[in-house]
């Protein structure tokens, strides 16, 4: 998954621009999965000092299911970042990171419906479950769109065409 699979006509500016997007796309979005592993780390904290007004006995099954959840989107999403990361340092080549094990999983966790009693956890924790369920489709889409197939520009292709054209003479 390098930069260049996201391209569509080869090098220069155009191409440059991609990589330089691209970069700063999994840049913003790296800095967006920290922040909420450093709330949820708090959240945590504050929930093992009893200090989470909403948090009883009857919303203990609901939080250990969406928490595994919430957890394994930041740590799929992470996962999935660190390795783009290693691909444009050259630490990892394209081909090492399309391993399936380098790439986002376990869908059927992160995405599925939120279990009963999902909805009287604690708003705090509600909140941040929504924005890593956010995130977790972001770079799910964004990781399908990379694994497409390039696709030639259609003009360039026409053009191509007719320059192979007018090397052998037909018109």
């Amino acid at each position: 998954m390098t930069a260049d699979n996201h391209q569509d006509s080869g090098d220069g500016p155009a191409a440059e621009n991609d990589v330089v997007e691209r970069s700063a796309l999994l840049d913003s979005l790296y800095g967006d999965v920290l922040s909420l592993v450093s709330r949820t780390a708090d959240f945590v904290g504050a929930l093992k000092m009893g200090a989470v007004p909403g948090f009883t006995l009857d919303t203990g099954p609901a939080y250990t299911v969406e928490s595994m959840r919430h957890t394994t989107r930041l740590m799929q999403s992470m996962a999935w970042l660190l390795t783009q990361r290693a691909v444009e340092t050259g630490e990892m080549t394209a081909e090492e990171a399309a391993d399936p094990k380098y790439q986002l999983g376990a869908a059927d966790v992160c995405l599925a419906t939120p279990v009963a009693g999902a909805d009287t956890l604690p708003k705090a924790f509600r909140e941040m479950s929504a924005e890593s369920n956010r995130i977790y489709r972001r770079i799910k889409r964004l990781a399908e769109q990379m694994d497409e197939p390039t696709r030639e520009n259609p003009v360039h292709a026409l053009l191509n065409r007719l320059e192979d054209h007018s090397d052998s003479g037909e018109y």
